[in-house]
């Protein structure tokens, strides 16, 4: 046993020869510590900064932002800390209150440090203020513009939660604009819409500034989608000398990654791909489109053989039309079709009947609802028709269990 040198009493000895009374009084733990500093918080987006060019989203007095404002402090670094808490702060105050214990040679002591938010903003707040909020920027467009392309685009992003990295969506007269604050993000935008759509990619970059002393350039990136003009049901004349063995006319059977066609008169189908297409634009010419179908009655039908049925139809019960159709149609069924002899061609095309019939419109027994806002139309009721009709199409919106029960109904998205 030994005397403390301070009070005299016996102690254990010890590496400072104190007792513990004498220990408390005369040392202090929390002397090297810096008890005040200021945060940085985004007044827009509410992160926090984390140094050197980070930011994060927490949570009010939460675990995570404790641990973010006790390494931001590099004072209690070394420290042998074994508690701390938040002191109970207003949010609005811009404080914020941490008590931490600390403890070394047996002596416990107890410190709070003070953090004083400070506003700032986020360089992608900043982009937002200053309108430059995008730096890349996909450009989606179809000439002509057809409701049914888009509404199917529409379904499959949200489907597969492709819009979750934009910065801004906008509809514009030919198409939509998706903006990125990532370039890379807007590669995976491109392949994507090239996946499921025959398309033709532009790609354009614009100088915002340069700097010469660290070799670095600030630039803008421009993605020119263009999908290829056809939709479903479309009439496409392609000439007598065409290189995929049909007739001078075709009917637009599925858009996909390539459009498949089909000649009414032989049935037989081709494929379309996107590079063929843009390669030979003059060589494809859309005679009617499906905005143009006009719906007609079927008064009479009569199976010429498994393929062909000879119909009587009408849409006013005054002036009938008989012609032979590729569809299984009989009496009372309501179908559409082309109305071809009033025709105003460049080219003389044998179309061979007044009345080319393209697709049956009879109410269709649906698993799936569709919800939307948009006004329901004939191109509304064709995609639906489409769906139901194309187990492909439905299983790539819709959510099915393993009993092929319907979970997820589709839901379109309405871009601002």
């Amino acid at each position: 046993m030994i005397l403390c040198f301070k009070c005299g009493i016996e102690i254990e000895p010890s590496a400072k020869n104190m007792c513990l009374r004498c220990l408390n009084n005369n040392t202090d733990l929390t002397k090297d510590i810096k008890a005040s500093m200021l945060i940085e918080t985004c007044r827009g987006c509410e992160r926090y900064f984390v140094p050197p060019k980070g930011w994060k989203s927490f949570s009010w007095g939460s675990q995570d932002l404790l641990i973010h404002l006790l390494s931001r402090n590099k004072s209690i670094k070394k420290l042998n800390i074994v508690d701390s808490n938040f002191i109970y702060t207003e949010e609005h105050s811009k404080r914020m209150n941490v008590e931490i214990c600390i403890i070394e040679d047996g002596i416990e002591q107890k410190c709070v440090l003070n953090y004083i938010i400070r506003n700032m903003q986020c360089p992608d707040c900043m982009r937002v203020e200053s309108q430059q909020y995008w730096k890349a920027i996909v450009q989606l467009r179809q000439k002509p513009h057809h409701k049914r392309t888009f509404l199917y685009l529409e379904q499959l992003i949200l489907k597969h939660k492709a819009h979750a990295d934009t910065s801004n969506i906008k509809e514009r007269k030919d198409g939509i604009d998706f903006y990125y604050l990532n370039r890379n993000d807007a590669v995976k935008m491109v392949e994507f819409l090239s996946s499921y759509c025959g398309t033709r990619v532009i790609n354009s970059s614009r100088l915002i500034s340069e700097d010469d002393a660290n070799n670095t350039a600030n630039k803008k990136f421009t993605f020119s989608v263009e999908i290829l003009p056809f939709c479903q049901d479309d009439l496409v004349a392609i000439g007598k000398k065409n290189k995929l063995g049909l007739g001078e006319f075709v009917l637009v059977s599925k858009v996909r990654s390539t459009v498949t066609v089909m000649d009414p008169k032989t049935l037989k189908t081709q494929k379309i791909h996107s590079k063929e297409y843009f390669c030979n634009e003059g060589k494809y010419k859309i005679i009617q489109r499906s905005n143009e179908l006009k719906k007609f009655k079927v008064i009479f039908s009569k199976m010429l053989d498994k393929n062909f049925t000879e119909v009587t139809i009408t849409n006013d019960d005054i002036n009938f039309h008989e012609v032979i159709t590729h569809l299984k149609v009989k009496s009372d069924d309501i179908v559409a079709g082309y109305v071809l002899e009033d025709l105003n061609l460049v080219e003389d095309i044998a179309l061979g009947s007044s009345v080319l019939l393209v697709r049956v419109c009879n109410p269709i027994k649906r698993s799936f609802t569709l919800k939307s806002d948009k006004e329901m139309n004939d191109e509304l009721l064709y995609f639906i028709e489409d769906i139901a009709t194309d187990k492909e199409m439905l299983n790539n919106f819709c959510v099915f269990n393993d009993k092929e029960e319907l979970i997820n109904d589709l839901e379109t998205m309405c871009f601002k």
